[in-house]
């Protein structure tokens, strides 16, 4: 039960960030758009930031299993480790329209 509220909240959140930036959203909106009191929103999260992480968790996830993949496709440890750092560089840019945010 405790987990489908956490991805309602998300969810609801998520929108939210993306219509008006994380800064600009209050707790109160999400709690609205969640159908839920700001009080009862506390049960769940924390924080307006610990919302955030939730939020950006499944993306996070998809990126590090890129970033596994692209690393452990090379031949040698050598490569492995040369590879690394230019794969970090890539597989986190700056958000783009596939990240949860704008």
């Amino acid at each position: 039960m405790k987990h489908g509220k956490q991805e309602l909240i998300a969810k609801a959140a998520r929108t939210l960030f993306q219509q008006q930036g994380f800064t600009a959203t209050k707790m109160t909106q999400i709690a609205s758009a969640a159908g839920m009191t700001a009080a009862n929103l506390y049960v769940y999260f924390d924080s307006k930031l610990a919302i955030l992480y939730e939020v950006y968790r499944p993306w996070l996830r998809a990126q590090l299993a890129t970033l596994s993949a692209e690393v452990r496709a090379q031949k040698s440890a050598e490569r492995r480790r040369r590879r690394w750092p230019s794969a970090v560089g890539a597989t986190f840019q700056a958000p783009t329209r596939t990240s949860p945010m704008r």
